[in-house]
């Protein structure tokens, strides 16, 4: 096989072998074919970017798409809580149901602002942001760690002690708070908590950008 099929071989194991053999194709480039060296600069540097994490920009970006959707989801669960929905006749527990998906996507929310608030150097609106929104929403936490742990808990071995496994499938609702496990959640005031969250994440990481 002559020089130029060697290289050819060698161009192609650029993408899957370590980047000793393309650190010493760079170094020896006059050795091969430019495209070669080139693929191979190239290789080395997105094994670099790669092991370097994602940039600031780049967090933050994902961090307010990820609060968007979230809270766009919110306000879906919060319609379908309050209406009627066809599957009502078959499945009496639709609305509860509803809920729990309404808890864990307020949850999603509440960790995308967290996401947003790890990059350095953004105004100290966004941990005072989510501090209110635990404040206004108090009982969220207990009732997703209840939920996604229902299996702890139906044994009485769930982190939190307060809750009973006689008390799992008994709640209350009244058109706007829903009372579950000696805690309780207001619908209306779940959604203007997570739409106040995105537009302080919103306002902080893109501030031409609409709040949506």
């Amino acid at each position: 096989m002559d020089d130029t099929g060697c290289a050819g071989i060698r161009a192609a194991a650029v993408v899957t072998e370590p980047h000793e053999e393309q650190r010493e194709i760079v170094e020896q480039g006059e050795a091969y074919p430019p495209h070669t060296v080139k693929l191979a600069r190239s290789h080395i540097e997105k094994g670099r970017a790669i092991m370097a994490g994602p940039s600031d920009a780049v967090i933050l970006e994902r961090a307010l798409s990820f609060c968007r959707e979230a809270c766009a989801t919110v306000r879906l669960q919060h319609r379908r809580v309050r209406g009627s929905e066809p599957e009502d006749a078959a499945f009496p527990f639709r609305r509860e149901a509803d809920i729990h998906f309404m808890i864990v996507t307020l949850l999603r929310v509440r960790r995308a602002a967290e996401l947003a608030a790890r990059v350095p150097g953004l105004p100290h609106s966004i941990p005072d942001a989510i501090a209110e929104f635990d404040d206004r929403l108090p009982d969220l936490k207990k009732m997703r760690n209840a939920g996604q742990h229902i299996d702890e808990y139906a044994l009485d071995k769930g982190h939190d002690k307060s809750v009973l496994r006689s008390q799992l499938q008994v709640n209350t609702w009244d058109g706007t708070v829903f009372r579950w496990l000696g805690a309780a959640l207001d619908i209306d005031v779940a959604l203007h908590a997570s739409e106040a969250l995105l537009a302080t994440v919103s306002q902080c990481v893109s501030p031409s950008s609409p709040v949506r």
